[in-house]
């Protein structure tokens, strides 16, 4: 049976985030790329405002092979083709851009709200580190390398 979102999109959207957030070159974002600024930037991308059904609807309004949204990079190639394999194979309903936008926000509104707790434990690098089992001790001597704005030659911030 057919869902409306299947977990295989829920797994691409943040496979293609955490590549855009560690990518340095064709990025959509170049500057300081965080999984936040990406899906700000994704969302803000996408011109549907109303359901598919609505009068108001922009075309296109699915994702499917023909539902590409060029301004959106290959965000939007990829998004499109896993939610036609998705839909030909049966596994999920088709879905909307105007749809898209609406999870979009809602991993938006999540991420910031985590963001913001984490923040206001006001923890330091190595509490973070040791809480969430993140092993980031490398980089620890990285942070003595790191330019004026706290970026490694690795390309992580701290």
């Amino acid at each position: 049976m057919a869902v409306p979102y299947h977990e295989q999109m829920h797994t691409a959207i943040w496979t293609w985030i955490r590549e855009e957030s560690n990518s340095r070159s064709e990025a959509l974002i170049s500057v300081n790329p965080s999984p936040i600024i990406i899906l700000q930037e994704i969302i803000s991308r996408i011109p549907h405002e109303h359901p598919a059904w609505h009068q108001d609807a922009r075309a296109p309004s699915y994702l499917s092979p023909s539902g590409n949204i060029p301004i959106m990079g290959t965000f939007s190639e990829q998004m499109c083709t896993v939610a036609e394999h998705l839909h030909r194979t049966g596994q999920q309903q088709r879905i909307s851009w105007y749809d898209m936008k609406r999870i979009l926000q809602f991993y938006l509104s999540d991420a910031e709200e985590y963001w913001n707790y984490i923040n206001s434990l006001d923890w330091n690098y190595d509490q973070v580190d040791s809480y969430f089992g993140l092993n980031l001790h490398d980089i620890v001597s990285c942070r003595t390398a790191c330019s004026g704005d706290n970026t490694c030659s690795y390309g992580i911030g701290i």
